[in-house]
């Protein structure tokens, strides 16, 4: 195609993405989860978003799991608000009847490739 080049023509250029951009691609990131899957002695329990708290490199989802049940939490998983899993968290933790906050952190990291992919 005429007037298009490819990357080994481009030579010494860098990218600088602005804080702006990245602020607003944390923040559209931060507003997906809806809601969180907890899974206690195989039994799943549905919590919504508690609250959302925004730093400079992440946020974090955190979830409230109440009093009841008792058991062993096996699995979290962070959905939207079509029930698409985002993330998954697997292992053992055991839950008496006290409450539990639980929080999802996710990073961002701004980093500036070079032509070659690189």
């Amino acid at each position: 195609m005429e007037g298009v080049k490819n990357s080994e023509e481009i030579k010494d250029w860098a990218w600088a993405i602005m804080p702006f951009y990245t602020n607003v691609m944390r923040n559209m990131a931060s507003s997906i989860a809806k809601d969180a899957v907890v899974t206690v002695n195989g039994e799943d329990y549905v919590y919504p978003i508690a609250k959302t708290v925004m730093e400079d490199t992440f946020f974090k989802h955190y979830i409230e799991i109440e009093d009841e049940p008792i058991g062993n939490i096996e699995k979290i998983i962070l959905r939207n608000e079509n029930e698409i899993p985002l993330a998954t968290g697997v292992g053992l933790i055991e839950k008496d009847d006290e409450g539990w906050h639980l929080a999802f952190k996710i990073y961002f990291e701004e980093k500036v490739m070079a032509n070659d992919g690189q």
